[in-house]
């Protein structure tokens, strides 16, 4: 079992993935809200972040496939 794989010229570990995910979590949610108050629109905002979520927890769990 290796701790660290490698990932688009970086060597990366599960903290590193872990800390980008809270990353994006945080940028998800500022996302969401200027897409909502852009708009006018709630509901486009919780679907732009919900979104923005769903793409990056795809990308965060291939990155911990990789590591098994």
């Amino acid at each position: 079992m290796s701790n660290s794989v490698f990932f688009v010229g970086r060597t990366v570990n599960k903290a590193f993935i872990i800390y980008t995910f809270c990353i994006g979590l945080a940028a998800s949610v500022g996302v969401g809200v200027i897409v909502g108050l852009r708009s006018h629109q709630l509901e486009l905002g919780f679907v732009s972040s919900t979104g923005v979520i769903g793409f990056i927890a795809a990308i965060e769990g291939l990155l911990l496939w990789a590591l098994k």
